[in-house]
C-alpha cells in the first residue's frame, strides 16, 4: 500500500525546529531580570518554546507508526520497515 505524502506535516515540522531553535538560541540566554518589567512577560512567553522537541517527536511517531500500520499484513514486516530505516539514516 502507497502511503499519500501529507505536505501540511511539512509545516509542523518547521514550526516545531523553529520551536527548538528559538528554545536554546533565545529563551535559554535570557532571564527574566534582563529587560526589567517587559523581560519576565518575553520570558514567560518564550519559555513555552520548549514544546517544539515534543512536537518533533510526536510527529516522528506519528509518521513512523503510521507506516508500521499500513504495513501490517506485508512480507518480511519488520525487515523491510528497518532497512528503510537504517538507508535513510
Amino acid at each position: 500500500m502507497k502511503l499519500q505524502y501529507i505536505k501540511s506535516l511539512d509545516g509542523v515540522r518547521s514550526i516545531a525546529i523553529l520551536l527548538v531553535l528559538v528554545w536554546h538560541f533565545v529563551a535559554c540566554q535570557i532571564s527574566p531580570e534582563m529587560f526589567g518589567g517587559m523581560g519576565k512577560r518575553i520570558y514567560t512567553l518564550l519559555s513555552w518554546t520548549w514544546s517544539g522537541v515534543d512536537l518533533f517527536f510526536v510527529l516522528s511517531g506519528f509518521l513512523i507508526g503510521r507506516i508500521l500500520l499500513a504495513n501490517k499484513g506485508g512480507k518480511s514486516y519488520f525487515k523491510a520497515f528497518y532497512l528503510r530505516r537504517v538507508f535513510r539514516i
